[in-house]
Parts: C-alpha cells; structure tokens; sequence
C-alpha cells in the first residue's frame, strides 16, 4: 500500500510541477520577441517604446538613459540611446500602469555626464499609448508609441553655496 501512495504521489507531483516549468521565455515567431512565461496566473502587458534623443541643437545625443517608471514597480532597467540619439524599449508588466493616476511615465537621464557631449538636464514624459495588440488569456495586450522625440537642454551648474 506504500508504494501506491507513494507513486501517486509522484505522479502528482509531477503533474502539478509541469504546469510552471518550461524555461523563462517562450519564443512566438508571430509576436516578435521572446516573452516571459509568466506563472502561477499573473496577468501582464508588453509595452513596446521607440524614439530618439537630441539636443537644442537637434543633435543626437548617445548614453541617454531611458526607462518606463510607473506607480506600482517604480523604475525599470533602461536602455540607452545609441550614437544617433535612437532607442527602443520593450517592457513586460505585471499590470496596465496607464490605468494609474499617474499613468505610465518615461524617465529620460544622462547616466554618463560629459561623456556624451555635455551633461543634459533629467526629463519625464508622460506617455500617450496605443493599444496595438487585444487582450487575450493572461496577456492584457501589447501597448506601443513609436517616434517619440525627446530634446534635452543642458543642466545647470550645481550651486557652490
């Protein structure tokens, strides 16, 4: 009778542990990029951003720091604009940060300094999303706004008081 119980429960174990394996991602050749799986039921959206950043001078700015920042998560890891000032930006949350009072956020810093020319004041642009992609089982559906041009002027000194 152990035995039995035993293989049961090896049996059950292994049907219920099947469920959250897989890997962390899941490749969909139809939807672009890797998406993580997702577990235990969490719903979540993808956010897909794109823009570039420039100077007064509408000169390309490279090193600019860009992320999503939200009222539930807070920061997100940023991506950084490359040498003509481009960026993309896709994010995966675990809710609609839009549907905050603050809605959904994009923190643009000069995370080098001078190194990219000058050090440029920090900016936040609220965001204006497009639903581009329905809901659909545990995906809220898939957010974008593409073009979206960011000017920095450069900081002013720090006080010497």
């Amino acid at each position: 009778m152990k035995a039995v119980y035993k293989c049961i429960c090896m049996l059950l174990g292994a049907f219920i542990g099947s469920g959250c394996s897989g890997g962390s991602e899941s490749v969909s050749p139809e939807y672009g990029p890797p998406q993580p799986i997702t577990e235990y039921g969490v719903p979540y959206a993808t956010y897909i951003l794109s823009g570039s950043v420039s100077d007064e001078n509408d000169q390309p700015i490279p090193g600019i720091g860009i992320r999503i920042r939200d009222s539930y998560y807070g920061d997100h890891y940023p991506v950084y604009s490359d040498e003509s000032g481009e960026w993309e930006l896709t994010e995966y949350l675990s809710e609609l940060c839009q549907s905050s009072e603050e809605g959904c956020n994009l923190e643009v810093n000069d995370v080098d300094g001078e190194e990219n020319g000058g050090t440029f004041a920090d900016q936040t642009i609220q965001l204006n999303l497009e639903q581009t992609e329905e809901a659909s089982d545990w995906h809220l559906g898939t957010f974008a706004q593409d073009d979206i041009a960011v000017e920095l002027s450069e900081a002013s000194p720090p006080d010497e008081s």
